[in-house]
């Protein structure tokens, strides 16, 4: 869950968010995306900034829940999504969808 009243600290913006309004950083969390995440690793994001076709993004649901995914596209009506860990497609409907931010970075804290 992403919850921007409870920060743990502060980080040195990642390049790619320099400039940018609504950047921020959370720590990755469970193994859905392993090898390319791995828990506990910081990843670089901007709010609201909605990915192309293999970019990584957060997904956040408008019951709380957030999900680090690869973009692969979005129809009329659900956004489609690759993770590694089981590899799968992951899907969900539009309505279900409160925000997507986008993942510019990722490094250790």
């Amino acid at each position: 869950m992403l919850n921007p009243d409870n920060k743990i600290g502060f980080v040195d913006r990642h390049p790619k968010q320099v400039g940018m309004i609504g950047s921020f950083a959370v720590y990755a969390h469970g193994d859905s995306m392993y090898p390319r995440y791995k828990a506990g690793e910081v990843l670089y994001c901007i709010e609201n900034r909605h990915p192309i076709r293999g970019q990584d993004c957060i997904i956040e649901l408008t019951n709380g829940e957030a999900f680090i995914k690869e973009f692969d596209k979005r129809t009329e009506k659900e956004i489609i999504c690759r993770q590694y860990n089981p590899a799968t497609t992951w899907k969900r409907p539009l309505s279900e969808i409160r925000a997507i931010h986008l993942v510019v970075g990722q490094g250790m804290f």
